[in-house]
């Protein structure tokens, strides 16, 4: 099997050129380049959509969906920051208003975005997401005790001391240089 892009050989099952970082279409043996976009369809094929570029429409259904509920891709620091503060921004809003009960459920409704948006910060580090599920896993077990916490509960002052460590790691860690495992540098030409 050959790339798409740029023609090197590239083995059975491989997401993406190991030569170039392209994505890698599963019967594809042409030098013709594949449309580029970061995300796959439904059955793991390369989508082809064109890239948003800086005159895109940046706040548009598409784009929203592909930052907080696609798992598939790679987020460096700076989106990272910004779309958590605004979903942070967005759960404080909407869990507020309701009764106690409801706040708590659609808390919980926030964690998969939340993860989503680990799970690429880790992308772009170069980690799988194992650690995203932890963080998600301390976070949910946060929110479910969060009325029930006691100042002197150590067990839950001590899960949220290890969730903020978790959130300072993917923060500060920088990404990797290049394409990687899980797709091409989203600052590729920007360093």
């Amino acid at each position: 099997m050959f790339c798409g892009k740029c023609g090197a050989k590239v083995e059975e099952g491989t997401r993406f050129c190991t030569s170039c970082g392209a994505p890698v279409l599963e019967s594809t043996t042409q030098k013709q380049a594949p449309p580029y976009n970061s995300s796959f369809d439904a059955v793991g094929q390369y989508a082809a959509t064109p890239p948003p570029t800086r005159n895109a429409d940046v706040m548009s259904a598409e784009n929203l969906q592909q930052m907080f509920l696609s798992r598939e891709g790679r987020l460096n620091r700076k989106p990272y920051f910004f779309a958590g503060i605004i979903l942070g921004v967005i759960e404080g809003v909407v869990v507020e208003i309701p009764a106690e009960s409801v706040g708590t459920l659609l808390s919980l409704v926030f964690l998969y975005p939340n993860y989503c948006l680990d799970v690429k910060r880790l992308h772009d580090i170069g980690n799988n997401e194992q650690l995203a599920i932890i963080s998600t896993v301390i976070l949910a077990i946060l929110t479910l005790g969060e009325d029930s916490i006691e100042p002197s509960d150590m067990f839950f002052g001590l899960l949220a001391v290890v969730w903020f460590g978790i959130q300072l790691y993917m923060f500060f860690k920088e990404g990797t240089h290049g394409p990687n495992a899980y797709g091409p540098d989203p600052l590729e030409g920007k360093r």
